[in-house]
């Protein structure tokens, strides 16, 4: 969650995530099972990183390849490739940027 703190006490606080047609397109949470695949090169690597299960996993790349219209994550000889379009990596950017102002604000 995105903070930030305010005068008189008030903190700016908010997520941030991508839909498409009304559903759950891109988060925080699945840019990580996504970087962890690229590191990784598996889905079982990467959904043993955060703790998440295998079949949650898979679960989150079919709809994220469902709803990009292209896959994002593929299989190609055992191992897989996450590849980000130009303008959903712009997105995975700023997300990633406005979590570290979170991380920065809430130290202070």
């Amino acid at each position: 969650m995105a903070e930030g703190p305010g005068p008189a006490g008030f903190r700016i606080k908010g997520r941030l995530w991508l839909e498409k047609d009304g559903e759950t397109y891109l988060s925080r949470g699945r840019l990580v099972l996504l970087e962890r695949i690229r590191e990784l090169g598996s889905i079982a690597a990467a959904a043993r990183s955060p703790d998440m299960a295998y079949s949650h996993a898979w679960t989150l790349v079919a709809e994220m390849n469902r709803l990009a219209g292209q896959e994002l994550v593929s299989r190609t000889f055992e191992f897989f490739m996450v590849g980000l379009a130009s303008d959903l990596a712009k997105i995975a950017a700023a997300i990633n940027a406005l979590d570290a102002y979170r991380r920065i604000a809430k130290a202070h």
